[in-house]
């Protein structure tokens, strides 16, 4: 069975770095492994832990002005703390595949065959030559499966994920760069006929419909279908085939439920891709419908434009 185990801390045990006047302590100011710590955790705060916000501006303000005041490997660290928190990277792999370099030659053999050049089934398809369009994210896709599972007993899984993740990402750029709506409807029902009752293929037609339309959903609308493609009940499904005996069918019963976790997760994962993405990517986002439907585009104008002044 998968667990999940969550442990609760209260944001008033940051108070004790503060001062009399309700600021943080100069002598923080000075130490950079302790505004290191200070920055990482203020990276789990959750919404309305206003300690954790200000623990974040105090300690970015700070560490960037320190960058060129320590030595190389600790401008080093502090540079790519700010660029990437460790919570967003993959430290705890990178640590493992030091420890045991047996399972580093395992790895990086593992992403050699999987390199366009080499893997014969990507090869087989032909997507460089028949969809230019879409990115090539097959090695990218190993090291984020790596994250979920890294132990050499889970190759099957590792493999299995991998290619669903890479087919995934394919179909998703076909969405939201190519073909027109009717060329994207007859791929859809070519696809529904192969493969029935598929929802994400549904929700990424719907997005390409509203694209199309210009039409901005409301934050409910849009979230109802934006779950789906965001692929992480998808992947999470995923991630437990291949892992044998391990997993029961309890587990996928579980899964299959889209329990609170999960669709939790489902949210975030959305949020940030959207984060990531907006600007760049030719679809609608949470923030265009978050902002159309609270009546905010003006509100952000000036406060824009007063910032700017």
């Amino acid at each position: 069975m998968v667990h999940l185990i969550i442990f609760r801390a209260t944001a008033d045990v940051f108070n004790k770095f503060k001062d009399s006047q309700g600021k943080f302590e100069d002598s923080f100011i000075g130490d950079v492994l302790g505004l290191l710590s200070l920055y990482e955790a203020a990276h789990f705060g959750v919404h309305g832990e206003e300690i954790l916000e200000e623990a974040l501006k105090f300690s970015t303000s700070h560490l960037g002005s320190m960058i060129r005041q320590v030595s190389n490997s600790l401008s080093r660290q502090v540079s790519d703390a700010l660029e990437m928190p460790i919570h967003k990277t993959l430290t705890r792999l990178v640590c493992f595949v030091k420890l045991h370099s047996v399972y580093m030659h395992l790895y990086i053999g593992k992403i050699y065959l999987l390199s366009t050049v080499n893997c014969r089934w990507w090869k087989a398809l032909e997507f460089g030559k028949k969809l230019p369009f879409a990115r090539d994210r097959l090695v990218e896709c190993y090291f984020w499966i790596l994250r979920v599972y890294f132990e050499p007993q889970y190759s099957l899984a590792r493999k299995i994920l991998t290619k669903v993740i890479a087919m995934a990402s394919t179909i998703n750029d076909i969405y939201d760069v190519y073909g027109t709506i009717d060329e994207l409807k007859l791929f859809t029902d070519a696809i529904e006929i192969c493969l029935s009752n598929l929802r994400k293929i549904q929700a990424y037609f719907e997005e390409a419909k509203w694209t199309y339309n210009k039409y901005t959903p409301t934050f409910e609308e849009y979230i109802k279908v934006a779950l789906v493609t965001s692929g992480y009940m998808l992947l999470s499904t995923t991630s437990l085939v291949g892992m044998g005996e391990l997993v029961t069918k309890e587990a996928f019963d579980w899964i299959s439920s889209e329990p609170l976790s999960v669709r939790a997760s489902s949210m975030i994962a959305r949020l940030m891709d959207d984060m990531v993405g907006r600007g760049f990517e030719q679809k609608i986002t949470t923030a265009e419908c978050y902002i159309k439907e609270k009546g905010l585009q003006k509100k952000m104008h000036l406060l824009y434009f007063k910032h700017k002044s």
